[in-house]
């Protein structure tokens, strides 16, 4: 069953032997050197098989911080809409202010300074609220962003996964390899009889 060069054979033809007993040894060097590499090769696949299933623990947390920062970016844009709810009410509210004075200057009862004022509280409020309403756009795009990290991290999560199915399929391979060199290797030096006679 083995390959190589016979460096000794136990029996002569016509000897009697027993199930079990040696016959010949194959010159095991060559299987050796197979089964070591074999086996190098099974410990690099193991080594790949952790390699992969650190990546997906990697991926995976990587997944939960972009997930945390969807949800604080989802929490801001709430905050955000508040300010511009606060502030569409500020502008209303200055908007009638300055609606009054403008009235009341009209009819001669308001001074100027009275008027400037309210205008200018009326210009602020509206200010405020353009500032309010970009600062929600931009968190709405953060959002989108946040959204669109986190799910690039989902699909790298996958990819790791798989190429751990990939890594223990590979190191299954070798260490089926791995005992088939030991096979081998073992049939060298242990060659013996099945039959009383040879």
């Amino acid at each position: 069953e083995v390959p190589g060069r016979i460096e000794e054979i136990y029996v002569t033809a016509g000897d009697m032997v027993s199930k079990g007993k040696p016959l010949v040894r194959v010159d095991p060097t060559q299987l050796q050197s197979n089964q070591e590499a074999q086996w190098a090769a099974t410990q690099a696949s193991l080594s790949d098989v952790q390699n992969a299933r650190n990546a997906v623990n990697s991926a995976q947390q990587s997944l939960v911080v972009a997930e945390a920062s969807v949800a604080a970016a989802r929490q801001q844009v709430v905050s955000f809409q508040t300010a511009v709810d606060r502030a569409q009410v500020e502008v209303n509210s200055a908007q009638r202010e300055l609606k009054r004075h403008t009235e009341m200057i009209e009819a001669g009862v308001s001074s100027r300074l009275e008027y400037d004022a309210a205008r200018d509280r009326f210009e602020t409020a509206k200010i405020g609220l353009e500032t309010a309403k970009a600062n929600l756009e931009a968190q709405k795009i953060a959002v989108k962003e946040a959204t669109e990290r986190a799910n690039q991290q989902k699909i790298a999560v996958k990819e790791a996964q798989t190429s751990i199915k990939t890594s223990e399929m590979r190191a299954s391979q070798q260490a089926a390899m791995l005992r088939g060199q030991q096979s081998q290797r073992s049939k060298a030096t242990q060659l013996r009889s099945e039959e009383h006679t040879s």
